[in-house]
């Protein structure tokens, strides 16, 4: 077998970012089910694609972390009437924030064209001729309200122009302005899982920090302990290669199979005994400084740990996958030289590993 010191302590390091950056995606998971994280992303996109004015009440986040299960009054505007609409309300999960998380492009374009082309239709009428009949008044379109009652919804005028634009490019097809619907849906929902994964690492990133600091996962004296002591880096070296297979079936997991309590109490134990492996409990100690303000003794940790912390913090936000597919390279430079047949079973048994995705691909479209 290939072996050094540097592989072992790379390969020790990287368990230890592996097995927090599993523990921070569970608990971003949480974060975001509760708060609605993804129903709030898709609803933002669904304002930046029919409003002229980008959405910025700020008193989202904050008000939904204070308001419980309590529902925020929104504003009623089109994109209100367009979530309001009976087809995308009953798709939420009735709780406090009530929006969908996902929304069919195909289910989109349905109830836009029967917003468009108002109240008044009854099967009869041509729809393409209703929507260019609303669409050139400066009234509005012709809708009913929560009481049913009729009234005007009026729509932004770059919404507006975007719209008899496509209608145009349609050709009188209502099936042709459908199908330009859904592609301009289709094209703000790739933008939105973009932000989305950015919003995830920014979280990923303070859930990060939060872990380093109560768990003392300092990586600058994480990594002197694992090269200066040969016994705790050979043990963390056998608890890694040991647990490689139950790491791996909890960084396969996605949306469509969320983390449950058994994973968060499998990780967890995996995190007490690495931490007992490696002395954490005493480099904490060793982290506290003693200072003196306005005589006042205060114990605090030195600039050092708050380096490492920081570092720590980062290598979360790279995510579990980035650290499971750079563990398994490790794993396999390490074992160069075993027995043909033993190498073909071990690759056998990785060789779905490389497909997973990160971070739990964002569910708006």
């Amino acid at each position: 077998m290939f072996n050094s010191i540097a592989l072992d302590v790379v390969i020790g390091l990287t368990f230890v970012f592996l097995l927090y950056s599993l523990f921070a995606s569970i608990l971003q998971e949480i974060i975001a089910k509760y708060l609605q994280l993804r129903a709030l992303m898709l609803q933002k996109a669904l304002r930046r694609l029919l409003q002229d004015s980008e959405f910025t009440d700020k008193r989202n986040l904050a008000m939904r972390l204070l308001a419980g299960k309590k529902t925020l009054k929104e504003k009623e505007d089109f994109v209100h009437h367009f979530l309001e609409y009976p087809t995308i309300k009953y798709l939420g999960e009735g709780s406090f924030f009530r929006r969908p998380a996902y929304i069919k492009p195909e289910t989109y374009a349905e109830v836009l064209v029967r917003i468009l082309r108002g109240a008044n239709y009854t099967g009869l009428e041509n729809q393409m001729q209703l929507i260019k009949d609303n669409l050139a008044v400066d009234t509005g379109v012709p809708v009913k309200d929560n009481d049913n009652k009729d009234k005007h919804l009026k729509i932004d005028t770059e919404t507006h122009n975007m719209l008899v634009q496509m209608m145009y490019e349609s050709s009188n097809d209502i099936d042709k302005f459908k199908s330009r619907l859904v592609a301009s849906f289709n094209e703000m929902m790739e933008r939105a899982e973009g932000w989305y994964k950015k919003q995830t690492r920014l979280l990923l990133s303070i859930i990060g920090f939060v872990l380093a600091a109560s768990f003392n996962v300092d990586t600058i004296q994480i990594t002197k302990v694992l090269i200066d002591n040969k016994q705790v880096r050979d043990n963390v070296v056998n608890t890694t290669v040991a647990n490689f297979d139950k790491v791996k079936q909890l960084v396969g997991k996605d949306t469509s199979s969320p983390y449950t309590q058994d994973d968060l109490k499998n990780i967890s134990g995996q995190i007490t005994s690495l931490n007992n492996i490696l002395g954490s409990k005493k480099m904490a100690e060793e982290n506290l400084v003693n200072i003196h303000i306005f005589g006042w003794g205060i114990t605090l940790p030195n600039y050092l740990s708050i380096i490492g912390w920081l570092i720590t913090a980062f290598a979360i936000s790279l995510g579990a996958t980035f650290w499971f597919d750079l563990l398994q390279r490790l794993i396999s430079i390490r074992q160069a030289g075993v027995k043909p047949e033993e190498k073909q079973a071990k690759n056998d048994g990785q060789s779905t590993a490389s497909t997973i995705v990160e971070n739990k691909k964002l569910r708006v479209g």
